[in-house]
């Protein structure tokens, strides 16, 4: 009799069991058409910072999620302009302009990826580019707003020039792979051209650059990474972006006024040449922000004055060797980025000789001559200065009416004149929490950088990187920039 009690409820309860499924199983089946607010949106805006046009864009991406408990049919979601914006949807793993009942489970996730390559603009300026992308359903519509700003330039992929050429600053050039210029040939710059570089681009100069800007029009040299690493860091703060500036050793009488190269592996690489000609002039100029150092001299005769060079993950400033004289500027190395930090070799090296792997014996000899008037060598390190001299390899280093932050530097390494040693250059920003990775250079009212300059070279120098007069107090400061009353 208990048997077959037992066996009758446990048929009850198996009768139950599998109606209960088959309700279950009816109701997650069941698809709706008009979902009404059970459709969650992650953006109701997707945005693409500038881009180039022809160029396509990094991958943006949002969410549609399904908070209700019935599956979803979404009749149509396609692009409001049918594609001919540029932009493009793609979900699932396909890209078109369009798709048609799509479907989203009960408390599921629609991943929908957007990238865009928009067409010329034929415009000077970056040009506002719009479309949206529609979801019919048989309730209201709904549109998610696209945006990017398009920006016509010159793309050029391997490029030689291989005849005296000048670029203008109607658009932007953007560099694939190399931008070359041939031996006994130049390539000159006019005031505001600008050169995008993409990822492992870099330029070399078997003859001479002239790039000769102004400082309303400078002349720019940087990679082609508009958007941003993380959040609160743009690519054009990070270093590495594309390779370097190489003057090759055939490269003579170079000039670089008012340029700005930054967010490279190198600024410029300086290869060994002939001491008797002049590499490189470069004024009122700016190299930052470098995976390795900002100048990198082997046996050139260099000339540089109303510069600053920052920031690097290597040494900022290395000479090895040759004829360089600094005057007038700031060099500085406060590198501190996420995923790259500096290593503890000094912000400017000097070096005269090559040794063996064992430092035992000297492979080449570097005759150096080297001076610094009126200059700020500093840094996050306790000593900025550093040297690799041997002795009977000519040998000549000098510092003068500079700002350094260093050990007091032993007679036999230079001579120093009217030197200040300090812990602290008081620049205005120093990219840490307060200032997210913006630097300023510039120097407050405490600096101990103020009037220590000689007067010297104020023939040459009559006014700082800013278009300051250096004689606006008492003497001119060291470094790139005069102290102004109430400067922010």
């Amino acid at each position: 009799m208990h048997k077959q009690r037992r066996k009758a409820l446990s048929l009850v309860v198996l009768f139950l069991s599998v109606l209960l499924s088959a309700m279950v199983s009816c109701i997650s089946d069941e698809i709706v058409t008009n979902p009404g607010n059970d459709l969650c949106f992650s953006a109701d805006t997707l945005s693409f910072d500038t881009l180039f046009s022809k160029v396509g864009s990094t991958t943006a991406w949002m969410t549609v999620r399904n908070t209700g408990s019935k599956t979803v049919r979404i009749a149509s979601i396609s692009l409001q302009s049918g594609g001919t914006s540029g932009f493009h949807i793609n979900l699932d793993g396909e890209t078109k302009t369009s798709f048609t009942d799509v479907e989203i489970p009960p408390h599921d996730s629609l991943f929908i990826f957007v990238e865009v390559k928009t067409n010329a603009q034929s415009a000077a300026t970056p040009i506002k580019v719009t479309d949206a992308i529609l979801f019919d359903t048989d309730g209201p519509r709904k549109q998610i707003v696209l945006e990017a700003w398009s920006w016509d330039a010159v793309i050029w992929k391997g490029k030689m020039i291989a005849s005296d050429t000048t670029l203008t600053n109607d658009k932007p050039i953007v560099i694939y792979d190399s931008l070359v210029v041939a031996e006994n040939t130049t390539l000159t710059m006019q005031p505001g051209t600008k050169l995008y570089f993409h990822d492992g681009a870099y330029m070399k100069v078997y003859g001479t650059l002239s790039a000769i800007g102004t400082k309303e029009a400078p002349i720019q040299m940087r990679g082609d990474r508009l958007d941003n690493v993380l959040t609160d860091l743009p690519y054009d703060y990070y270093p590495g972006q594309w390779y370097y500036l190489q003057l090759a050793s055939t490269s003579f009488n170079n000039r670089l006024e008012f340029v700005d190269i930054h967010g490279a592996y190198y600024g410029i690489i300086a290869d060994s040449s002939s001491v008797s000609q002049s590499k490189l002039k470069m004024f009122n100029s700016v190299i930052h922000n470098m995976v390795y150092s900002c100048l990198w001299s082997n046996t050139s005769d260099i000339e540089v004055g109303n510069c600053q060079l920052s920031n690097s993950a290597s040494y900022t400033v290395a000479v090895i060797g040759g004829s360089v004289a600094f005057t007038h500027c700031t060099i500085a190395n406060y590198q501190h980025l996420p995923f790259l930090n500096r290593d503890d070799g000094p912000s400017l090296i000097l070096v005269n000789f090559l040794a063996d792997s064992k430092d035992t014996s000297i492979i080449r000899a570097y005759p150096m001559t080297a001076q610094f008037n009126n200059c700020i060598v500093f840094g996050s390190q306790t000593n900025e200065v550093g040297f690799g001299k041997r002795e009977n390899i000519p040998w000549n280093a000098a510092f003068n009416n500079c700002l350094l932050r260093s050990y007091s530097i032993p007679i036999e390494q230079a001579t120093v004149l009217n030197c200040k040693y300090a812990s602290d250059a008081k620049f205005l920003k120093l990219g840490y929490e307060v200032d997210k990775y913006m630097f300023d250079f510039r120097i407050d009212s405490l600096s101990p950088a103020k009037n220590i300059g000689s007067t010297n070279y104020l023939s040459t120098y009559p006014i700082d990187l800013n278009g300051i007069s250096r004689t606006i107090d008492n003497l001119p400061d060291a470094g790139a920039y005069e102290w102004v009353q109430g400067q922010k």
